[in-house]
């Protein structure tokens, strides 16, 4: 093949090779080599517009133009680009190169011959065309580009270009510590490149991301208007669920004057509505609509954020559950529709959601919650304990003491629905589950009054004449962490009534007076205290 050719060109003149000039198209290259097309796109198309651009600039405008369509699988537009090079600059390096990689799948020979077109004449002296011919190897997964690119290595040793694109093949190649190091050469020859800190942080941000930030922040310092840094700062945190840090630097990436694409705004958009700034994610959508009717990430935000706010147009979230085709929606789209479903007393429905949700992705068992509270509203307790019991086996670690509290109360709340039916023989046994979860809420929350008045309800229930007075303990520890608050005066209340009635049972009329007379202080009209004096006064008369 031709690449020893094409190498013999350029190497006679590495000795004596001047400061290399900076290609006018290098902040639209750079986002093409970082993957972000949309970007790189948008300002390409505008240097196709611009009075001042040279037919160099222009030619090589358009092969990158070409090469994006190739990525984005527009194969019709790349041949459209490629001849557009050439119409602007028909002895354009890059005319040949783009008509190189259009052959270079169905004819090897003719894309060398056009290959070494491209590096003749002027450009000789030029290693860049070098590397990007290496790179149209590369991209159309062309083995000849692994003898180019050492053989050029050993010549161009300090041209970070170079260790550039070998830092490229091996990511490709998943050697993800080769590629960083690769990068870090491409640094020490070139502190100032740009690109070389960039894709190190890309290497690092899933693997490391404080590797990743440490790197970009070592990029600003240098230059401190790189908003492709801020951009993927954000993108780091964003998945770290530093949403607050994430919206700041999309807020500086955004005031560095870019021109974002639909992308950045959609994506900044979301993290506005993860760090609940609802009313600027609102502004946001509102202006992506406008310019785009059918763009699903902003309806689905519209939805989420109106589900959020309690703001609950059912009619919007149901036009947008049925805009798009069904593949396109994700599991979290069904729980928000279900979640304000819910809200709007729709209940069969809000279910209905819920499990096409888990259906879609079993592994999400935090759903099971959501159908739990939403059968606990039809009191369809059976359903609801199953649900939670779904919900625990997969959540078991992360689950907070309210989550085992609401499991409690199911459990509570079922044993009550007994009473009077056949079933009321497993009134004890859901009471004694109920105290078993209550009691977990109180070894995890102990200075919280809700587990200990729990244990007291269920075991008052159990202890239905009070004659054993299993709930004495726990109503006296509600007392203990209530009476210095002074809140909360329903339920000390309760607490007053069940000692007052537990010491009267015990005939021990002067301790039930007192609980009786403490509950009259707080709520002078309590009819069942009143009764409750009336008649132990009674008893004491009888003695």
């Amino acid at each position: 093949m031709n690449y020893h050719k094409i190498l013999l060109i350029v190497i006679g003149f590495v000795f004596a090779l001047p400061a290399l000039p900076v290609s006018n198209n290098a902040h639209a290259i750079l986002y093409y080599r970082l993957d972000l097309f949309e970007s790189a796109n948008k300002l390409l198309q505008q240097k196709l517009l611009s009075s001042g651009a040279t037919n160099d600039d222009k030619a090589e405008a358009c092969f990158y133009l070409g090469n994006i369509a190739l990525k984005t699988q527009k194969a019709d537009s790349a041949g459209y680009y490629f001849s557009k090079a050439k119409e602007f600059e028909p002895g354009s390096p890059y005319a040949f190169i783009g008509d190189g990689i259009l052959v270079l799948s169905k004819d090897k020979k003719q894309a060398e011959a056009y290959f070494d077109e491209a590096l003749s004449g002027k450009n000789k002296k030029d290693p860049f065309i070098a590397i990007v011919v290496a790179r149209a190897y590369f991209d159309n997964n062309t083995n000849d580009y692994q003898e180019m690119v050492s053989e050029m290595k050993d010549k161009y040793d300090k041209l970070p270009d170079i260790y550039i694109l070998e830092g490229d093949i091996m990511c490709h190649q998943q050697k993800y510590g080769e590629a960083s190091s690769l990068y870090e050469q491409a640094i020490y020859f070139d502190p100032k490149c740009e690109e070389a800190y960039l894709k190190y942080a890309r290497v690092y941000e899933n693997l490391n991301p404080d590797l990743a930030l440490d790197m970009l922040q070592k990029l600003l310092a240098i230059s401190p208007n790189s908003e492709i840094a801020y951009l993927q700062m954000a993108d780091i945190a964003f998945n770290k669920g530093d949403f607050t840090m994430a919206a700041d630097n999309y807020n500086k990436y955004l005031s560095t004057g870019i021109e974002s694409s639909p992308h950045d705004i959609t994506r900044y958009t979301t993290i506005l509505f993860y760090n609940k700034e609802y009313d600027k994610a609102m502004k946001y959508i509102d202006e992506g609509l406008a310019a785009d009717p059918n763009n699903m990430v902003m309806h689905r935000l519209k939805m989420y954020i109106n589900g959020n706010r309690n703001e609950l147009n059912t009619e919007q979230a149901e036009a947008f559950m049925k805009k798009f085709p069904e593949s396109e929606y994700i599991p979290l789209d069904y729980i928000f529709y279900g979640r304000m479903l819910k809200e709007s007393k729709n209940y069969a429905q809000a279910c209905s959601q819920f499990e096409t949700a888990l259906k879609m992705d079993p592994s999400k068992t935090e759903i099971y919650k959501d159908l739990a509270e939403t059968y606990e509203l039809t009191n369809d307790y059976k359903q609801a304990i199953e649900s939670y019991r779904q919900f625990f086996s997969g959540n078991s670690q992360e689950a907070a003491p309210s989550d085992y509290l609401a499991y409690g109360q199911v459990y509570y709340f079922a044993a009550n629905a007994l009473k009077g039916t056949p079933d009321s023989v497993y009134q004890k046994t859901y009471l004694t589950k109920a105290d078993s979860l209550f009691t977990i809420v109180t070894d995890k929350s102990p200075n919280n009054c809700l587990g200990y008045f729990w244990r007291a309800r269920a075991l008052s229930f159990i202890d239905y004449e009070t004659t054993q007075g299993l709930a004495k303990p726990f109503y006296e520890k509600v007392l203990t962490i209530l009476e210095p608050e002074g809140k909360d005066k329903k339920k000390i209340i309760e607490c007053y009534s069940y000692l007052g009635f537990y010491y009267y049972v015990a005939t021990d009329y002067q301790n039930s007076l007192t609980y009786w007379n403490k509950a009259l202080v707080i709520d002078p009209e309590n009819e069942v205290a009143k009764r409750a004096i009336a008649g132990i006064n009674e008893q004491m008369k009888k003695k």
